[in-house]
């Protein structure tokens, strides 16, 4: 019969030899996995995922511009409701500020 001292060094090495072996198939899937996340890009220009990109201007400023990025199928959405959401948002904005919309 082993010694406690011989089994706790067996089973030492033991768990070293399946920690250095573990992490190769799982960094081989973590490799997979975002290869096959990544979509193709897309170049169609009226497809609904393209991403299109537009300069706004900064209300309160004259000459500051702000690049806003959607999807032409988020721009779309936004011009269906007439902007609604955008108004929305610098209505809470300017009343978290102290400001009241006029």
């Amino acid at each position: 019969m082993k010694s406690a001292a011989e089994l706790k060094c067996g089973w030492r090495l033991a768990l070293v030899v399946a920690m250095a072996l573990a992490p190769a198939p799982l960094l081989a899937q973590v490799s997979d996995a975002s290869a096959e996340a990544q979509p193709a890009k897309i170049t169609d220009k009226k497809h609904p995922d393209y991403v299109r990109c537009k300069s706004e201007e900064i209300l309160g400023t004259r000459a500051q511009f702000r690049r806003v990025c959607k999807t032409n199928k988020q721009w779309a959405d936004a011009s269906a409701t007439g902007g609604r959401a955008e108004r929305e948002a610098l209505n809470r904005a300017s009343t978290i500020g102290g400001l009241t919309p006029q």
